[in-house]
């Protein structure tokens, strides 16, 4: 009887570890991830202030600077990882190959015939897009029109303060009574090396 009880206790010893080992072995990926450069073929397209928040119950963020573009749902299985959108449709781009170190990870994938590589970086906090910084309230001091200082700046006595909400409306108003003088639309676009000539 003895022997019996010795041989399950090792059956069920084995039965435990063989489940549990996938576990202790998969890379725990949950967290904030920077991203800090892409590679596709020999292009380096890296966007701006991009991260991706993985949370620790499946649940995926993902945006540039201070705007979310993406919600969702995320899965790991060994060495691979697939995102879903919030409609459950999985990433047509397929799973990613996942390689992890302590505070850096890739992802790989083939997309088209080409390479894709994502450099990701572990952060405490969401990066600042130039488009972060811009958001508020700000007073006019100088207009430039040609590139050349206009000789007739805002009247001090009338100051003319600049407004850059969140939904990337603008408005321009008069600073002393708050009159609305002019709203409009803003955006901006950060300059690719691709499109700077020699």
């Amino acid at each position: 009887m003895h022997l019996l009880v010795k041989a399950m206790m090792r059956n069920y010893l084995f039965l435990i570890l063989t489940l549990l080992l996938p576990i202790f072995t998969q890379a725990q990926i949950e967290g904030l991830w920077i991203v800090t450069k892409v590679q596709v073929g020999e292009e380096t397209p890296t966007p701006v202030a991009k991260w991706f928040d993985l949370k620790a119950d499946g649940k995926l963020l993902s945006g540039n600077g201070g705007i979310i573009n993406t919600r969702g749902n995320w899965s790991q299985e060994k060495d691979q990882l697939l995102f879903q959108n919030e409609r459950g449709q999985a990433n047509p781009a397929g799973p990613f190959q996942i390689q992890k170190e302590e505070n850096t990870m890739t992802w790989t994938w083939e997309e088209e015939g080409m390479l894709v590589t994502i450099h990701l970086q572990a952060n405490q906090s969401l990066p600042k897009a130039s488009w972060d910084y811009l958001y508020g309230n700000w007073q006019i001091a100088e207009v430039w029109r040609d590139g050349k200082l206009q000789s007739q700046l805002p009247d001090a006595d009338q100051p003319l303060s600049l407004f850059f909400r969140w939904d990337h409306q603008y408005t321009v108003r008069n600073a002393s009574d708050d009159n609305l003088l002019s709203p409009g639309i803003w955006q901006v676009v950060p300059l690719l090396k691709s499109r700077l000539k020699k």
